[in-house]
């Protein structure tokens, strides 16, 4: 029997709060880069955080987005993605 687990505002919102922090982390070490004339700068740095943030959030709330996927399925193991 699968029991289908329902996301909620707050789970959502925790979504956002990472994705924003990640964006405002990259953002701020890009400018810092692009202040003194080095390579990958703003964009590069913005978009490799937040998507290092998306993949990490992603292995965490797989069981909520793919409720109707047999566990031992989908494997993903959040310390193996970090890796």
């Amino acid at each position: 029997m699968l029991i289908k687990i329902m996301m909620s505002n707050a789970d959502y919102l925790n979504i956002l709060v990472h994705l924003f922090s990640a964006l405002v982390a990259g953002g701020a070490i890009g400018l810092e880069r692009s202040f003194h004339g080095r390579p990958a700068g703003f964009r590069t740095h913005a978009l490799v955080c937040l998507t290092s943030s998306l993949l990490m959030l992603v292995t965490l709330y797989q069981t909520q987005w793919m409720p109707d996927a047999a566990h031992d399925m989908i494997r993903i193991d959040p310390t193996r993605t970090a890796q």
